[in-house]
């Protein structure tokens, strides 16, 4: 597995570790109602690297009891749950084993109150594998939700049309500068994709990312605003040109803000910046490495676009080629 470099308090010889080192990645939230956990293993070989990250045994462990508790600031448990494995369907063809893409995960549709509302709520991960004396742990803070200042214009009711041509009316959203929390600012956008004579769903994703800030900002406030051309640019760039899709269909639009711990910024950026492999793992994850950590999250859904968008993602420079409906 991808090993992603720098120091956290959790030692471990990577280099000349020979046995199977736990990787795990869990991002969890209060407001979802499954949660999911990917747990891998390292390995090390004399072969052809990319022949073993496609071979079961190399990444999976054969079976693992993973267990997820809900706690108060006082370390009280509110809720465990006993994870269990699913398998999604496969990822991209890549370096690893695109399938089976097997997770772990639980449902927390029977809690009766509200876990985002509970202050200084925790999240503990206890992972158990057979054979092995120690498990292994991760723990982290749920934020509270994030901070914010307005949007507009304001969405009513019933689903708001955007004007994303119109510069006189831009759709914009603004929240306080964070010098304790790493804000994402996630644009949705749902679609429908006719594949053998039949609608399916799917969606484009941008994310933009807002570490915290190591002083005082001169400028108090983010902002961001959303306009046609690069809402267009981001679709075109977003979406395969895929020959089994015959048409596409817009849906709606939504817009989420997220607050979680800086060390989730921190352990993305230290990937793509380390290449000294004989730096130390940057990793929460006491027993293995990976990152575990929890978020909260503001969401405005359900934006509808108005005739001129629909027209511009059907005949535009950057989305004529993906076969947009112009009509809703």
């Amino acid at each position: 597995m991808l090993i992603w470099l720098c120091s956290c308090g959790n030692e471990l010889d990577t280099i000349t570790y020979s046995d199977p080192i736990p990787v795990v990645y869990g991002v969890v939230s209060p407001q979802d109602s499954i949660h999911r956990i990917r747990l891998n293993r390292s390995f090390i070989t004399d072969k052809n690297i990319e022949e073993n990250a496609r071979i079961y045994d190399s990444v999976y462990y054969p079976e693992a009891k993973i267990f997820l508790e809900a706690r108060s600031s006082r370390g009280d448990v509110i809720q465990r749950f006993e994870m269990v494995q699913e398998e999604l369907p496969p990822r991209d063809i890549g370096i690893f084993i695109s399938e089976p893409n097997l997770v772990y995960e639980c449902s927390t549709n029977d809690l009766i109150d509200p876990l985002d509302k509970i202050e200084g709520l925790k999240y503990a991960l206890t992972i158990l594998l057979p054979g092995e004396p120690e498990s292994i742990f991760a723990e982290c803070m749920v934020p509270p939700l994030p901070e914010f200042r307005y949007i507009e214009p304001k969405p009513g009711s019933k689903p708001y049309e955007l004007q994303l041509f119109d510069f006189e009316i831009p759709i914009f959203f603004s929240w306080p500068r964070s010098m304790k929390y790493y804000l994402e600012f996630e644009t949705r956008v749902n679609i429908l994709e006719m594949r053998n004579g039949e609608w399916g769903k799917s969606e484009v994703i941008h994310s933009m990312k807002f570490n915290r800030w190591d002083r005082e900002p001169i400028e108090r406030y983010e902002k961001v605003v959303i306009r046609g051309g690069w809402f267009c640019s981001i679709i075109g760039g977003r979406i395969k040109n895929d020959p089994e899709v015959t048409l596409r269909k817009f849906e709606s639009i939504d817009f989420i803000l997220k607050t979680s711990d800086p060390m989730f910024y921190d352990y993305f950026e230290y990937g793509h910046q380390t290449t000294d492999l004989y730096t130390n793992i940057f990793t929460n994850v006491i027993g293995g490495i990976g990152i575990f950590v929890a978020f909260n999250r503001l969401k405005w859904e359900g934006y509808t676009v108005n005739q001129r968008v629909l027209d511009s993602l059907a005949n535009g420079r950057y989305t004529k080629h993906l076969r947009f409906l112009r009509w809703d």
